[in-house]
């Protein structure tokens, strides 16, 4: 929690951009200090503006039914924006932007080192995986985070764009924080899993290949 406070403090009455001209509150993030799980989306809209605090009103309803689906609650997990204070018309962040305070996030994430991230949106998921995606097409395929090699990251659809598609793509975020949930309690980083399948692999091939030496006659 000390170096949160630290990190708050340093971002202080936040003039870095353009977005603080026309915020209300800074939205720094909230929840586990030390949690498995962090989730990470791009800026607060209105209603996080007028409160100071991550996915609240409908989208952040939906979330924490998404996570009390898996079991847990906002105090099991910390959640986070790219960008601290709302962009006017609720747009996406500018690069310049996100370069900007993504310091900030950089920073809470070496704070409190989860084991997974579940980026919450293309935006949000571009940003960490440094790389142009395709949202509905990438969501819940595990990767890492480009600048943090050993934290595991699912992309996620945003709840914002669930609720505008009518609520179709839920049980995707649900299944994603779930399976986000079980990586974390794997106890192993990204690179040590994929040394993990790797070996599994190498050891199956090695069993056919001796299978087919035994019973040439089958193949």
């Amino acid at each position: 929690m000390g170096d949160l406070l630290r990190i708050r403090e340093d971002l202080g009455d936040c003039q870095r951009c353009q977005l603080h001209q026309d915020r209300i509150n800074i939205v720094f993030g909230e929840g586990n200090p030390s949690p498995l799980l962090m989730l990470i989306g791009e800026a607060p809209g209105e209603r996080e503006d007028l409160l100071s605090r991550p996915f609240v009103g409908r989208s952040g309803e939906l979330l924490d039914e998404a996570l009390l689906e898996n079991d847990l609650t906002r105090e099991n997990v910390y959640i986070a924006n790219i960008v601290k204070c709302r962009p006017v018309g609720n747009r996406n962040p500018e690069p310049v932007e996100m370069r900007t305070c993504g310091s900030f996030l950089y920073q809470q994430i070496e704070a409190i080192v989860p084991k997974c991230i579940i980026t919450l949106g293309k935006v949000a998921s571009e940003y960490l995986l440094q790389r142009n995606i395709k949202i509905t097409k990438e969501r819940g395929r595990v990767s890492s985070c480009f600048d943090f090699p050993d934290i595991f990251l699912i992309p996620t659809l945003h709840p914002s764009y669930i609720l505008r598609n009518g609520g179709k793509g839920k049980s995707g975020l649900v299944a994603d924080i779930g399976y986000g949930l079980d990586l974390a309690l794997l106890g192993c980083a990204p690179d040590q899993m994929r040394k993990e399948v790797d070996h599994m692999y190498l050891e199956l091939n090695q069993r056919k290949s001796e299978k087919r030496e035994k019973w040439t006659h089958l193949y």
